[in-house]
């Protein structure tokens, strides 16, 4: 049996090589792509069941009813990387419970207390 000539051979050692390193990294980026999108994926899911089971429904003035997702700070933070701030006396929530009132300012149904003079000890 005889070989092929020098030069094809050496082309073959060259290229050979070559060929299978440049598709083992086509491959290996084809795959990550498809496993992030797949991760992507699954983390929408996984969003959208807690956006649909943690909603409520709330009419506006035109007589509309909209549904509006309901989220603990700590969903937030799962879901989406979010640092939600505590919410201080007085602040809105997103609790139904009513707030204590601010402070400086007197709950309803008590009286004012008394005003003292800027001179009085």
């Amino acid at each position: 049996m005889r070989l092929p000539r020098r030069a094809i051979l050496v082309r073959a050692l060259i290229y050979g090589p070559l060929l299978a390193y440049f598709g083992w990294r086509a491959y290996e980026r084809y795959s990550t792509q498809r496993a992030a999108e797949r991760r992507e994926a699954q983390r929408r899911a996984r969003i959208e069941q807690v956006l649909e089971s943690q909603s409520r429904p709330v009419t506006l003035p035109d007589g509309t009813v909209r549904h509006v997702p309901v989220v603990t700070p700590e969903q937030a933070r799962d879901l989406w990387g979010i640092e939600v701030p505590a919410s201080k006396p007085g602040e809105a929530s997103t609790t139904d419970e009513p707030n204590e009132a601010p402070p400086g300012k007197v709950p309803a149904g008590e009286p004012p207390a008394p005003a003292k003079a800027p001179n009085e000890p």
